[in-house]
């Protein structure tokens, strides 16, 4: 007897929305091209549902390729959208500004990968400490 077990999938869209903003906005990363794959930050308006590409929509994208799960988090408070991704240098940790996309930041950071991004990884924002957290295995 042929027994099929039907799993569930849930598709979580990557979107982040600001605790310490008074406007209803969320946060995320749109691919908007593929071979390679490149992102842009994007403000989606939580009531409406338009979608704005923050900085110039036809300019550089980011190349770190993202996955979902918890790698993404928001310091509010200086205006900063963090991601990790993955580069040819391995595990990256990517900052970009939320007012403009502009990448702040972009270095690879000693978090092993397990097969796939973000398998083992997480990243959030500490509010009490005001501090970024990575977990993940030691790349060593």
């Amino acid at each position: 007897m042929l027994v099929h077990y039907l799993r569930p999938i849930l598709i979580v869209l990557p979107l982040l929305l600001l605790p310490q903003c008074a406007c209803a906005s969320l946060y995320g990363l749109a691919m908007v091209h593929n071979g390679p794959a490149q992102d842009k930050l994007v403000r989606v308006d939580s009531t409406g549902g338009n979608v704005t590409y923050l900085g110039d929509a036809l300019g550089p994208a980011h190349g770190a390729l993202t996955g979902t799960d918890d790698l993404r988090a928001v310091d509010a408070k200086r205006g900063t959208y963090y991601f990790l991704g993955d580069t040819g240098a391995g595990t990256t940790l990517v900052g970009l500004r939320l007012s403009d996309g502009k990448l702040l930041c972009s270095g690879p950071v000693p978090v092993a990968e397990v097969g796939f991004i973000g398998v083992g990884q997480s990243l959030t924002w500490d509010w009490k400490n005001d501090a970024l957290m990575i977990s993940g295995l030691a790349a060593n």
